[in-house]
């Protein structure tokens, strides 16, 4: 069995060079656009410093595949504008007089939830790599308008749930012995987390009727954790099967 040299060895763990690149240019466009849009300094800072966290951890989770040293690909670059949108949602956390502009936002990175997907099937580019940043921007960008909702008053604190399901239901694999098995691909999951998406901005609209919003954060918590449990009761069963 061939021993990999020192320098091959250093070479997978190192960032690929044009990933970093495009990670650094779209979040400059992406600031350059927060700039834009006259974005109060203390969300500018938080969007900022969320943006960093953000673009470091897909480096590394890039630098850990090894397959990305032609850049990160179109479906994953659109995917990377929705994350750097949810960074920006995130500094709208500190700017409540800016509902209208969060909802654009948020309404522009649902969309771009749609293209990627379509994109990576269309060029026959979908990876292991872009599931995965794809499913972690989604669950994210719902905690990011779960916690805008509750800010806003549109629904109590209950519909933190919603983004804080996937975090607890992750914590829970790890805590709890045999969980480890992965879930198998679903159209029931990929369709509620789209449903409960779109109730999420339809609820963020300022023009939205606020009994028609409380019925949307509504549907898209009970959406979300039947989903959620659904997938633990699959697991648990499985864990049963000798």
């Amino acid at each position: 069995m061939p021993i990999s040299s020192p320098r091959s060895a250093t070479a997978a763990v190192e960032p690929p060079r044009r990933v970093v690149v495009e990670v650094a240019l779209a979040a400059f466009a992406v600031g350059a656009l927060a700039v834009a849009l006259r974005m109060p300094e203390r969300a500018l800072l938080l969007a900022g410093a969320a943006m960093a966290i953000g673009g470091c951890i897909l480096i590394a989770a890039a630098a850990r595949t090894g397959t990305l040293g032609r850049g990160l690909g179109w479906p994953n670059r659109i995917t990377l504008l929705r994350a750097l949108l949810a960074a920006l949602l995130v500094g709208h956390l500190l700017a409540p007089e800016r509902r209208a502009v969060a909802t654009g936002l948020a309404l522009v990175a649902v969309l771009s939830d749609v293209v990627d997907g379509w994109l990576a099937r269309r060029l026959e580019a979908a990876t292991a790599f872009g599931a995965r940043f794809d499913m972690e921007t989604d669950a994210a960008l719902m905690l990011v308008l779960s916690l805008l909702l509750a800010m806003h008053g549109v629904a109590g604190p209950w519909v933190i749930a919603i983004g804080a399901a996937r975090y607890v239901f992750v914590a829970a694999l790890a805590l709890v012995p045999g969980l480890e098995r992965p879930l198998p691909p679903s159209e029931r999951r990929r369709g509620a987390a789209a449903a409960s998406m779109v109730a999420l901005v339809l609820a963020l609209v300022p023009a939205m009727p606020p009994g028609v919003a409380l019925a949307l954060a509504a549907a898209a918590t009970l959406v979300t954790l039947v989903s959620f449990a659904l997938d633990a009761a699959w697991l648990l069963r499985m864990r049963a099967v000798p």
